[in-house]
């Protein structure tokens, strides 16, 4: 697998001819750039119009439910998720648990206790559950779709590998959903 990046090309098509026409390539397609949509997550997920938000107009937020995430890690600085009030619940077994907290209430640091703030986990966790503490701006418009909701987390994802390798338990069920399901994960 190859990525080859081409900007400003006048003769892309005989440059992709030429390397279409060896041996070792199967394919060519082109690479859309990748965006982040966290703003419309609400109404594409609800209707598949950014614009329509119908579970969050009746206030279907996810409000006192706990929804258990397993993913590369949380950067538990982004606003989405810290909480001023309550240390971050870390365990390596699942033990801590703190339902006060404002947003995770577990965080099961099975591989590591981390992510960079452009991360998948954050992203995904983001996505689900994430509410901004800050009330200023833009941030709000970027809350996730259960924004109310808090979360149970584990986290699979090895920061510090360099090839970011994710590290899963032997037994899913045992060692890993009943964990988040103990915790009222559901």
């Amino acid at each position: 697998f190859a990525v080859l990046s081409i900007s400003n090309c006048n003769h892309l098509t005989s440059i992709l001819e030429k390397i279409s026409n060896r041996h070792e390539v199967l394919w060519i397609e082109h690479m859309h750039e990748v965006h982040r949509h966290n703003r419309w997550v609400r109404g594409i997920c609800d209707t598949g119009d950014h614009s329509l938000t119908p579970l969050s107009d009746h206030n279907l937020n996810g409000q006192n439910q706990i929804v258990g995430v397993v993913d590369t890690g949380i950067a538990m600085k982004s606003c989405y998720f810290q909480d001023p009030n309550c240390p971050t619940p870390f365990s390596v077994d699942g033990s801590v648990v703190n339902l006060h907290c404002r947003k995770v209430v577990q965080y099961v640091s099975f591989a590591d206790s981390s992510d960079d703030s452009e991360g998948h986990g954050t992203h995904v966790a983001g996505s689900i559950a994430g509410e901004s503490l800050l009330d200023y701006g833009d941030f709000r418009r970027y809350n996730g779709h259960a924004f109310a909701a808090k979360i149970a987390f584990f986290d699979i994802g090895n920061s510090s590998s360099v090839n970011a390798a994710l590290k899963l338990p032997k037994d899913y069920d045992r060692n890993l959903f009943s964990i988040l399901y103990k915790t009222g994960a559901r």
